[in-house]
């Protein structure tokens, strides 16, 4: 254990309940400091949380679970719940033209002769496919689970051309748009091709996992094994200006301001609040951070009498082509036994930043009556019998890159100090990814365990 001058455990507190901050408190825990999370909210996990309602196990903000998420399975593996996971199916369905083509994620032959794609569309990807192993070798080298910026040289143009230019028009409008659309809320257009060739590289070829218990379980194992303290709002984080110790300002529900002492903290929470609450920053880093979109995010749970018998996917992705505003419908009953009552489907509904806007002051049954019929108009019959609704809102969600800012990514992340007391986590380091998050707060735990002297 690590002992500070007085002969007590050394303090570290993580700001953040979300799943980078609880990684990162139990990496802390475990090297032997004695550690707090401060969350501003009632419950933990961030994007990685699940709410039940009448029987139905919701994830409300993340849903699919890769295997290439290396970082997670390690730390399910250390904290001894590998067995509560299983392997999902990777079958995920594109639309076109109102017909479903199913393909598995990691099957190469799927690919190769869906009908989703015309052959002189697969003509262009076999053309052009060793631009594309190319550049998806130096992503998958040069970019990292927990920092992007080694992707720099894909950021002189957005997802939406590089996909256009590489892998030809039909891949960019059916396949990669919506896909970009599930992953960061917004079309392809506006999100850089760092972003793509990241989330391709890290992505592709591998299956899916999950557990009966929800997205949120991992979360809520964690959060079991540390000292948690909900309802506290972090008003400042200050480093002392001898750099050996870090003074944290909060403030519960209606209570006065605290001052409190720490050896280290791990701030992880949105870039925006984190911008706000770290007023040692220099005026370009609060700015980028600042700058980094993050948008209101809307998603509408349909509970169904009887689950869909023909829908085998986990996930159907839709471009605008097919619908204006839905790009994922996740069949969740389909991810594993126990998300929702035997026999009955449930299925959550992403949507486009544009509608995301437009109905965010909308009441929950204007938008679960909007989102029936708009399935229904998708698939007739499917919401003759709903059983259950709910909506989620969550803000901020879901962030990317703009094109010609990961330029802007690699100046900050160079320019944070490794040696601070105060260090950095979270997906704007990346991509939206709960392995992302997950992966930064293991690396800022590292940094902070080395400032403090290593593993005891």
């Amino acid at each position: 254990m690590h002992i500070d001058t007085q002969g007590n455990p050394e303090r570290v507190a993580v700001v953040g309940g979300g799943i980078a901050g609880l990684a990162a408190a139990y990496r802390l825990k475990s090297a032997g400091y004695r550690v707090t999370v401060l969350e501003k909210e009632e419950h933990v996990g961030g994007r990685m949380h699940t709410v039940e309602r009448d029987g139905y196990l919701m994830d409300v903000c993340a849903t699919h679970l890769s295997d290439n998420y290396t970082h997670m399975k390690e730390l399910i593996d250390t904290i001894g719940l590998s067995l509560e996971y299983r392997q999902s199916s990777a079958e995920v369905g594109y639309m076109r033209e109102g017909t479903v083509h199913r393909l598995r994620l990691n099957s190469t032959w799927d690919f190769i002769r869906t009908g989703l794609l015309t052959p002189a569309a697969k003509l262009t990807i076999l053309r052009n496919l060793g631009i594309l192993i190319r550049d998806l070798r130096h992503s998958g080298k040069r970019a990292r689970w927990y920092d992007l910026s080694g992707n720099v040289k894909f950021d002189t143009e957005n997802s939406q051309q590089y996909a256009r230019r590489v892998l030809g028009p039909e891949v960019a409008d059916h396949i990669i748009d919506p896909f970009m659309a599930a992953q960061c809320g917004i079309g392809s257009e506006h999100v850089s091709a760092a972003d793509l060739l990241f989330a391709m590289s890290k992505y592709l070829g591998a299956g899916l996992f999950a557990t009966g218990r929800g997205i949120g379980f991992l979360a809520q194992s964690l959060a079991g094994q540390l000292d948690v303290r909900h309802g506290v709002q972090v008003l400042e984080v200050r480093e002392s200006a001898a750099r050996d110790s870090v003074e944290l300002t909060s403030r519960r529900s209606g209570g006065p301001a605290e001052r409190d002492l720490f050896s280290a903290c791990v701030v992880a929470v949105p870039s925006r609040a984190a911008s706000e609450i770290v007023p040692d920053l220099t005026d370009p880093q609060k700015e980028y951070l600042a700058s980094v979109p993050s948008e209101p995010h809307i998603r509408a749970f349909l509970g169904l009498q009887h689950a869909p018998q023909h829908e085998t996917a986990t996930g159907i992705m839709l471009s605008r082509r097919e619908h204006p505003s839905i790009c994922l419908i996740s069949f969740e009953h389909n991810k594993a036994p126990g998300l929702a009552p035997e026999g009955k489907g449930l299925l959550g509904i992403y949507r486009r930043l544009e509608w995301n806007r437009q109905y965010w002051e909308a009441s929950d049954e204007e938008i679960a009556k909007q989102t029936a019929l708009d399935i229904e108009s998708l698939f007739p019959g499917m919401c003759r019998e709903i059983d259950m609704t709910y909506v989620h809102r969550s803000l901020p969600s879901l962030s990317w890159h703009p094109p010609g800012t990961i330029a802007q990514l690699s100046k900050f992340s160079e320019s944070l100090s490794p040696a601070s007391r105060v260090q950095f986590a979270g997906d704007y380091l990346a991509v939206s990814s709960t392995n992302v998050s997950l992966a930064s707060g293991e690396a800022a735990a590292a940094r902070v365990i080395e400032n403090l002297g290593g593993l005891h």
